[in-house]
């Protein structure tokens, strides 16, 4: 597609297919009124794994501000919708200007989203458990998303979570984030039909995150097998990283700061929920060679690390070498 305005709504995404923009000028805008339901794109064939092998390259999805502003939620499905592909690669596309989900990656195989990609402006605006990431990975009933990537893009001024990674084996690498409310970052094992396993958030940036409803913390992760290392976090109304029920999780070489606190009961740097029981415990965590440090004035960080909750008290959880003095970064 040359440089332009598209107005499109429907499109299907066939396997072997490789769309390609010019960059920022090739803009796909939905139609005004496009709906609570209604697609820009999607895959043709969403009930199994008949798609193969499709790209999204160089171009902008706009949703012309569909869903955005008014009291009452008027979205309820996604911009650009990936279901149960196999090989999807999403490389430099913008996904912008939604009143919910920018884009659903559920139940696909093999995805890699990459080249500077950008999510932005997407979310409703009211206070809802689930007001709609700007980049979603999830399962579609059964169908865990697998072998997912996302790498070097920035994901920034949404009005919910900036990216939710449920899936089996997801790396999420040298991306930005910034100024998104609820979380940056959000993964479950706890909700219906989510998995979360085999997560690793590395060298990532994240900075202001803005309470809206539920939580307010960069990366607020449920996980089995869970790595969170190398990443700068900064400018948080809760707190940096919040983990409910993790087991087998490593949080190392972390830089953590800067917290304004909205609430009295301060949440800490690095936060440990308990919730579960038995099997499901938290269990089997290091947490190691962090730096946590809070150069604000008054309310301030109350904890470096925190257990808290109701259920059975975490089991095997080493802390080693971590920097929890001062009040600024040196």
């Amino acid at each position: 597609l040359k440089a332009g305005v598209y107005e499109v709504s429907g499109l299907l995404m066939k396997s072997n297919v490789r769309l390609l923009g010019e960059g920022d000028g090739t803009i796909l805008r939905a139609p005004a009124g496009l709906g609570a339901t209604a697609t820009l794109l999607r895959n043709a064939t969403q009930g199994s794994y008949a798609d193969v092998n499709i790209t999204l390259e160089n171009l902008v999805f706009d949703g012309n501000g569909n869903g955005k502003g008014g009291g009452t939620q008027a979205r309820f499905t996604e911009l650009v919708s990936m279901a149960r592909v196999t090989g999807l690669r999403v490389r430099g596309v913008t996904v912008r200007n939604v009143g919910y989900i920018g884009m659903a990656i559920g139940g696909c195989r093999r995805v890699l989203v990459d080249g500077a990609s950008r999510f932005t402006d997407c979310g409703w605006d009211g206070s809802t458990s689930n007001a709609g990431p700007a980049l979603w990975v999830a399962s579609t009933g059964a169908d865990a998303s697998r072998d997912v990537k996302v790498i070097g893009c920035e994901i920034h001024d949404n009005r919910w979570t900036g990216l939710q990674l449920n899936c089996i084996g997801g790396l999420a690498k040298g991306n930005t984030f910034r100024n998104n409310q609820e979380n940056h970052i959000f993964s479950s094992y706890l909700l219906p039909n989510t998995i979360s396993d085999g997560i690793v958030i590395d060298g990532n940036t994240f900075d202001t995150v803005r309470k809206r409803d539920i939580s307010s913390h960069a990366i607020e992760v449920g996980s089995r097998r869970l790595v969170i290392v190398n990443n700068t976090i900064t400018n948080c109304d809760h707190g940096g990283i919040a983990l409910t029920d993790v087991q087998d999780a490593v949080i190392a070489n972390n830089v953590i700061g800067n917290f304004t606190q909205l609430a009295g009961v301060g949440w800490g740097g690095i936060d440990f929920i308990c919730s579960g029981a038995g099997a499901d415990k938290l269990r089997n965590v290091t947490v190691i060679g962090n730096r946590v440090y809070d150069n604000q004035g008054v309310p301030t960080t109350r904890h470096a690390v925190r257990f808290i909750g109701v259920g059975d008290v975490a089991e095997n959880v080493a802390i080693i070498d971590n920097d929890f003095s001062g009040t600024a970064f040196t």
